[in-house]
């Protein structure tokens, strides 16, 4: 469990520099080409698809890694084979928009989950989420403006990146703290079992 958690932690990591990386460029260059764009974005999916895959075949923890996995690879497939046509007309931004609204709500959904899971900063996530999701809209509402599209990109871009870091560093923290808590109650159990037997002794005495 604790090597998973390691590797996971580390690919993750990796990917949501990718994202990051990617939003700072689009941000950097707004006239970027859109099939660049296309591209680029579809081998980030088809990555982060090929991951989830491996993961969830040699360690099985995630319930839903394989699908997760399938539709990422799935989804980059299709953006790297069809990307002039994505990148021409409203394609682009239907894709896109669409996209960022799904994981919008993934995100929300994941936030009231830190929530009932006692994480303090499970707001952080939801509006992160939020804001994504909105953003996903208004690309969809402005299929025309190239420009305002791809810094919206890149700024959904960036804030993916940064909430999964976020959600690393989360998830590692309430993994020591429920480590801590289970070697405390199995050190007082070890010392109480201790205790007793030493009582049965003298009992007997």
């Amino acid at each position: 469990m604790k090597e998973y958690f390691k590797k996971l932690k580390i690919s993750s990591l990796v990917l949501s520099i990718l994202y990051i990386a990617f939003g700072i460029v689009l941000l950097a260059q707004p006239n970027i080409a859109k099939v660049s764009i296309v591209y680029v974005f579809g081998s980030i999916l088809l990555v982060v698809g090929i991951n989830n895959i491996i993961n969830y075949f040699i360690y099985g923890y995630e319930p839903f890694g394989f699908v997760f996995g399938v539709l990422n690879a799935v989804l980059g497939i299709v953006f790297i084979t069809t990307a002039h046509t994505i990148a021409s007309g409203v394609f682009f931004a239907f894709a896109f928009g669409l996209i960022f609204i799904i994981k919008g709500l993934f995100g929300i959904e994941n936030s009231l989950d830190y929530k009932r899971a006692g994480d303090e900063i499970w707001w952080l996530h939801s509006i992160f989420a939020t804001v994504a999701l909105l953003f996903g809209v208004v690309i969809l509402c402005s299929p025309t403006a190239e420009k305002l599209l791809t810094i919206l990109i890149g700024i959904v871009l960036l804030i993916i990146g940064v909430t999964n870091i976020i959600s690393i560093f989360v998830i590692a923290k309430n993994l020591n703290k429920t480590k801590r808590t289970i070697q405390t109650v199995i050190y007082i159990d070890e010392d109480k079992t201790k205790t007793e037997n030493k009582d049965n002794k003298n009992s007997k005495k």
